[in-house]
């Protein structure tokens, strides 16, 4: 330790200003030792992990304690509560479920082709990651609720965009270049602050499977509306 010429101090940069903290009293003096050296780093990781974000993990509690009872949250381990806040994470989305607690808009229904074409690819042909993929797109967490998808709100909903209504307003140039050009040629989007999949109403299996495909694992058919 005394190779390195350390002192009980630790250094910072925000904004092209460096600025020096002491670990113990007088720490600008005092060396580490080859004695004191594991010391010196569990202190910089009190340091990172707790002193350094003392202030804003403080205003943080404040402001959940205005949402969530101090006393509800001592009822709860850390890993309860990160699966209430985030979801579970249990390596595959339960399709059965969600579809069993989806909703339909813009003239889709449970029994619509398009719609059960797209359970059916969801379920028979993605892969668990692709599956995940596709609720992260949607909901913006690839995890789904705790106790299943009846928990979800406003609930997974599959909206019907059709392709006058995407071109509205838009030239057949910029409807091609945005995606809107037709049914096959157009890309599902989503409205993650709804829980909203604007799905085409593609025709074929292998374009239903292409398309969702492409938007959920490529980060694609993302829209300002």
């Amino acid at each position: 330790a005394a190779d390195l010429c350390l002192d009980w101090t630790v250094s910072e940069e925000h904004l092209g200003a460096v600025t020096t903290h002491e670990l113990r009293p007088d720490g600008a003096s005092k060396p580490v030792t080859n004695e004191s050296k594991l010391a010196y780093a569990h202190a910089v990781a009190d340091f990172h992990l707790n002193r350094r974000r003392h202030d804003s993990n403080a205003a943080f509690t404040r402001g959940l304690a205005h949402i969530i009872p101090r006393g509800w949250l001592g009822l709860f381990g850390v890993n309860e509560l990160s699966q209430l806040i985030g979801g579970v994470d249990d390596g595959d989305v339960d399709v059965d479920d969600l579809r069993r607690h989806a909703a339909y808009g813009g003239g889709y229904a449970a029994d619509s082709r398009a719609v059960v074409m797209f359970w059916d690819v969801l379920k028979r042909e993605f892969t668990a990651n692709e599956r995940r993929a596709l609720l992260k797109f949607v909901t913006s967490s690839s995890r789904p609720p705790v106790q299943g998808f009846r928990h979800l709100h406003p609930p997974f909903t599959i909206h019907k965009v059709r392709r006058d209504d995407a071109e509205r307003g838009a030239s057949s140039s910029l409807a091609t270049f945005f995606g809107y050009g037709g049914d096959t040629a157009r890309l599902p989007s989503a409205s993650t602050c709804f829980n909203v999949l604007k799905l085409p109403n593609y025709r074929k299996s292998s374009t239903m499977r292409e398309k969702v495909r492409y938007a959920v694992t490529s980060g694609a058919g993302f829209e300002l509306s």
